[in-house]
């Protein structure tokens, strides 16, 4: 069966909304930001990600961010939030997830970054306000010492999705 990828850029690709490909029973994994990855060219982190869903039983994968805006490396995004962008981040998401079968399987996979810029956690709280009307199951593949779900790259093509409860974990964060 072909991909029928989707795929949600702007701005000479500066910035990237949605990125996968839904089959019956998707997983939606949610990163920190994105880098370089696109449909004909998966990067390192979306491989794993395809891995961990397909050994997981997920026919597909949908790619969404905390933060849309790439950058190879995360020192390199601003200290500041871009405003449109984060805006623009939750419209997109809102309006992929509307179209998908539910309950959505949300597998949180951003690491530690998401402590390192503060507006980080304003962007993750509009992602779960858009999730909160959805009826969706929460997935991490295990934590950091920070207690932030593990970020995709450091992991296993065998790693096992464990179901969270993510009223805890915001809790726990504080945010």
């Amino acid at each position: 069966m072909e991909k029928k990828w989707i795929y949600v850029n702007e701005d000479n690709n500066k910035v990237r909304y949605v990125l996968g490909y839904s089959g019956i029973n998707p997983l939606i994994c949610i990163g920190i930001n994105p880098s370089t990855a696109t449909p004909d060219k998966l990067d390192n982190t979306l491989r794993s990600v395809e891995r961990i869903a397909l050994n997981n039983g997920y026919d597909s994968f949908i790619m969404f961010n905390v933060y849309p805006i790439r950058s190879t490396v995360f020192e390199n995004l601003s200290k500041n939030e871009n405003e449109y962008y984060r805006k623009r981040n939750k419209e997109e998401i809102n309006k992929c997830i509307q179209e998908m079968q539910k309950p959505l399987n949300v597998w949180l996979a951003f690491g530690n970054l998401v402590d390192k810029r503060i507006y980080m956690k304003d962007c993750m709280a509009d992602i779960l306000d858009v999730l909160k009307e959805q009826e969706v199951r929460f997935w991490d593949a295990g934590r950091t010492k920070a207690d932030n779900p593990k970020h995709p790259l450091y992991l296993s093509k065998d790693t096992k999705l464990e179901e969270m409860e993510i009223a805890e974990y915001w809790k726990l964060k504080k945010w």
